[in-house]
């Protein structure tokens, strides 16, 4: 139906003897085609009317902002049905509709971060910052992969156990307490799919048992198939065993002690061979400027593994360092005495009062024009 102008002047039509039928009857004319077009537009609910498959519906006796969208064609009743609340479905006639809201309102950064509504939408400007957050590896724990896996029903089994079949199951866990799959390590247990590209390469499985054992188990897909290889899908694979969970977390704490102990013979070996170059990045402004009193520094030394301080002589023209290690501020502090920050020919000696953070002056010969925070570089690489 075309749409016609919609005639905004009817005075001429409500003379007194002067309108003639014909006038009449165009107007109720124009009326009927601008109501039918307001009716066709809005799609405001009519009875005994055919409704196609995802049209909306309107009316004022709707919850506020919500429509109902038909979700199985076919025809309305003679009266109007009772709509429900959001997410109802309500029947009329043979029609079927799903109430929804009419405006979705935007979501919120905090609605981003609780992530509990279900109803507001986000903008590219809200989601931005979350995406360009970088994900700390210390967070990645197995609870948190399970938590973002997609979980299936116990001893759930694919219909296609194919490469492309498990690559369609996503990144998930399923867990068994019986034996259903194909080679199956182990009667109980997790299985935890990574899928690899959608062909079926590089697709993993790993299995951790929960039996007696507690073993960790494997097998994959390679990225380019072996001539000599006569397994042609993952399901027909063997787990090959890789550590025990008990295995794995000594081996952890071995690594982790050996690369402790390496850190702490690195440091030492720094302290012996002072002095030494030291790298800006190990450096941090504590204090500068100082000829006499107290010291009060931006940051306990207690947070680093020792001072370094660049010293004047009274007039200001010979110019010295020092350094100290935090071990030795602490043992000198342990006899309760004034102690030396440093001594020699040029010193500076503090009161036994002194705190992490200051240094209450006892007596000195020199200035201080800039007093460090050393912190060693323990990331010292390793070989590959």
């Amino acid at each position: 139906m075309a749409i016609q102008k919609l005639i905004d002047d009817v005075s001429p039509y409500f003379k007194w003897g002067i309108t003639l039928k014909q006038q009449l009857m165009e107007l109720l004319k124009n009326m009927y085609y601008a109501t039918s077009n307001i009716l066709s537009s809005t799609k405001l609910w009519q009875p005994e009317t055919n409704y196609a498959q995802n049209s909306v519906i309107m009316s004022p006796s709707l919850p506020p902002n919500c429509v109902a969208v038909v979700t199985k064609a076919g025809t309305s009743g003679k009266n109007e049905p009772t709509w429900g609340a959001v997410d109802s479905v309500v029947t009329d006639g043979t029609v079927q509709y799903k109430i929804q809201y009419r405006i979705l309102t935007r979501a919120t950064s905090d609605d981003v971060s609780k992530g509990t509504d279900v109803y507001k939408y986000i903008t590219a400007k809200i989601i931005k910052p979350f995406l360009d957050k970088k994900l700390d590896i210390s967070t990645v724990t197995p609870n948190y992969l399970l938590k973002i896996a997609r979980s299936y029903g116990d001893n759930y089994k694919p219909s296609d156990t194919s490469n492309s079949g498990w690559f369609n199951l996503g990144l998930c866990t399923i867990y068994y307490n019986k034996e259903v799959i194909n080679n199956q390590p182990s009667d109980k247990g997790h299985l935890i799919n990574v899928p690899g590209d959608s062909t079926g390469k590089s697709l993993f499985q790993f299995f951790i048992s929960s039996s007696y054992d507690n073993f960790i188990y494997y097998r994959c897909t390679p990225y380019i198939k072996h001539p000599n290889s006569h397994y042609d899908s993952i399901d027909s694979m063997p787990f090959s065993r890789c550590v025990s969970l008990a295995e794995f977390e000594d081996t952890k704490s071995d690594y982790e002690k050996k690369y402790n102990n390496l850190v702490d013979a690195y440091k030492k070996l720094r302290l012996q061979s002072y002095p030494t170059s030291l790298d800006d990045s190990e450096l941090t402004l504590l204090a500068s400027n100082i000829h006499s009193g107290t010291i009060t520094l931006t940051k306990p030394y207690t947070d680093f593994d020792g001072l370094y301080v660049v010293i004047q002589n009274d007039n200001g023209v010979y110019t010295h360092s020092k350094f100290i290690s935090t071990d030795e501020i602490n043992r000198r502090r342990s006899y309760g005495q004034s102690w030396g920050l440093f001594e020699g020919d040029y010193y500076w000696y503090l009161r036994k009062d002194s705190t992490d953070t200051i240094l209450y002056n006892a007596t000195e010969n020199c200035i201080i024009n800039q007093l460090y925070g050393v912190k060693f570089n323990t990331d010292i690489g390793t070989e590959e």
